[in-house]
């Protein structure tokens, strides 16, 4: 991870058992102008979880999505960007999606679903880095609630007796 980006990600957690909504906590609702990557590529090559809350930690983060393309950062107006990299996967059946933002007073629970292939299921020889950002209001604190999904084995064990 780029030392700029040191203070605004860190590692992902290990998947929690959370599920259904928390007591006191509303839904923000993720329009699809909210995400702003949508499972393309980033070019973060760790699993990350960022949060940026100024304009000058957005264009850093930016400037590490697009490594090496020209795209202006998003104007944040009050609002902040979380963003949600798997990092380097093999490039079929891997994705990432921020669901959905519930918020309480400051805080925001941010829920991440990493998806994977299943057992015996092809993946491609390329390697990509998905990932997904979405701008929500702002929040003093964000915990991220981590969700892993595996796709059903696309080989199956021949039944003995068949």
């Amino acid at each position: 991870m780029a030392p700029a980006l040191a203070e605004l990600c860190r590692h992902p957690d290990a998947p929690s058992s959370t599920s259904g909504r928390p007591a006191g906590y509303t839904r923000h609702e993720l329009a699809a102008g909210d995400h702003l990557l949508g499972n393309r590529i980033a070019q973060i090559e760790q699993p990350v979880r960022c949060v940026a809350r100024s304009q000058g930690q957005l264009a850093a983060l930016w400037a590490e999505v697009h490594r090496g393309l020209a795209s202006p950062a998003p104007v944040l107006n009050g609002t902040m960007v979380i963003l949600a990299g798997m990092g380097e996967q093999a490039s079929t059946g891997h994705a990432i999606g921020i669901d959905s933002v519930l918020v309480r007073a400051d805080t925001a629970l941010v829920f991440v679903t990493e998806r994977f292939p299943g057992s015996g299921c092809t993946e491609g020889l390329l390697v990509h880095t998905p990932a997904d950002a979405v701008q929500v209001p702002p929040a003093a604190v964000v915990r991220f609630h981590e969700h892993r999904s595996v796709a059903p084995p696309c080989v199956t064990e021949e039944d003995p007796a068949g």
